[in-house]
């Protein structure tokens, strides 16, 4: 879940980052030959991009921050692993494990069977 939300996310932002680069293209271009109201909306457009690509991103470290803690929590609380330093590379070690098994297709609901 926590991959196909990021997938989700890197849209968003590639989204985002086309939009930015249009809008500061177009307004470049047009600004000379635009009412002022149409120079605003863009400006407003503009700044509503910037926003959601700055919100993407922060979305994305966040899921991963929340991914990589719930996996150390649950790996060490599984295993009872003692020293922090071993269970924290025994989150990672499943974290790494899960996202090779979602890529490799085990997790995929839209298999037919």
């Amino acid at each position: 879940v926590g991959a196909l939300f990021n997938w989700k996310i890197f849209d968003a932002l590639r989204l985002g980052h086309r939009s930015v680069f249009m809008l500061l293209r177009s307004y470049d271009y047009l600004q000379p030959t635009l009412p002022s109201w149409w120079q605003r909306l863009l400006v407003h457009l503009l700044v509503v991009s910037l926003v959601s690509v700055g919100l993407a991103v922060l979305m994305l470290l966040g899921t991963a921050l929340l991914t990589c803690w719930l996996s150390v929590v649950l790996v060490g609380r599984l295993v009872r692993i003692q020293p922090p330093s071993k269970r924290m590379v025994a989150g990672v070690a499943g974290l790494v494990l899960a996202k090779y098994l979602y890529s490799i297709g085990l997790f995929d609901s839209n298999l037919e069977h």
